[in-house]
């Protein structure tokens, strides 16, 4: 289900650079980098004029929505990401978990599978830790999401291209993350029919990094006491729980979400610490709809970000 709510094409058109330099992808894009790739943007009321200035990429390859791409408002607006209008496409869950992860100003943090970075951008705007380092395996999606970084004007933010299965990742240190956020795909290897457009199987599929790796991952990346937050598919949860505790992350928070009231649940919300202890909070149950395409007034509450 795609959940954001699309910008006007007239908005769109609007978008416009300065000329700037052009140059290929590179893997890796620091802070440094995202502040000189800033955009120059109208007509866009939630972001205001900023001089683009030399980039690793051509001015209009970071600003301009191409055919092939939406852009998209979420939290009432407060953030706008360019995602494919094919490929993989974020979903409400990416926003859950966004909004039940509770995020320090001194944090590092590291999102695994990135994606287009939504769930990085609104960890950045409701509570900016220290650094966010996002990581994805296909070169396409680390490119959009420093591009969402500059559009959304994120400092401190690095975005990768590598796999997460890798012993060493450069920019990533193990042990050296406070907070590790994952989104891993859902279907188990050889479950269901794969979906034929590429960025969809990779994201959605085991086709790839798996649970396991995704665990496995993020234990290798966090500090001692640090903490992991997982959005997964609700009826794996015993899988998730028990790859955690597996790795030396105990779960200590845990959130069921509810498509109705009347409905099992369809996916969870899993916090858990590296070396915690064994006690753990078991939240309220959030419902999303009253009726179809409704939202209660709690899920409506988060998706706004108030």
């Amino acid at each position: 289900m795609d959940f954001a709510r699309s910008i006007s094409s007239t908005n769109r058109r609007a978008m416009r650079a300065s000329p700037s330099r052009s140059a290929s992808c590179c893997p890796s894009f620091s802070d440094a980098t995202a502040r000189a790739m800033l955009p120059l943007l109208r007509n866009v009321p939630a972001l205001r004029k900023i001089r683009a200035y030399a980039s690793p990429f051509c001015a209009a390859s970071m600003t301009t929505v191409a055919d092939n791409e939406t852009l998209d408002a979420i939290l009432g607006g407060q953030l706008s990401v360019i995602q494919p209008r094919r490929g993989y496409r974020f979903s409400i869950d990416a926003v859950l978990l966004g909004r039940f992860v509770q995020a320090r100003r001194a944090d590092r943090v590291l999102e695994l599978g990135a994606g287009s970075g939504v769930i990085s951008l609104i960890v950045s705007r409701l509570a900016p830790p220290r650094e966010i380092v996002a990581i994805d395996i296909q070169p396409e999606m680390a490119k959009l999401a420093a591009r969402n970084a500059v559009l959304n004007r994120v400092e401190k933010f690095r975005s990768i291209c590598a796999d997460l299965r890798d012993r060493h990742i450069d920019g990533a240190a193990v042990q050296s993350f406070d907070l590790v956020l994952a989104n891993p795909p859902y279907r188990a290897s050889g479950a269901g029919r794969e979906s034929p457009v590429e960025g969809r199987r990779v994201a959605r599929g085991e086709s790839g990094a798996t649970l396991k790796d995704f665990v496995a991952a993020a234990r290798r990346y966090l500090r001692d006491g640090g903490r992991a937050a997982f959005v997964f598919w609700a009826p794996r949860s015993a899988e998730l729980i028990g790859l955690l505790r597996t790795h030396a992350l105990e779960p200590k928070r845990i959130r069921f979400v509810h498509p109705r009231i009347d409905e099992p649940a369809s996916s969870v919300l899993v916090e858990a610490r590296a070396g915690g202890g064994i006690d753990v909070r078991i939240e309220p149950p959030l419902v999303l709809y009253t009726r179809k395409g409704i939202y209660t007034d709690g899920a409506r509450e988060m998706l706004a970000g108030r």
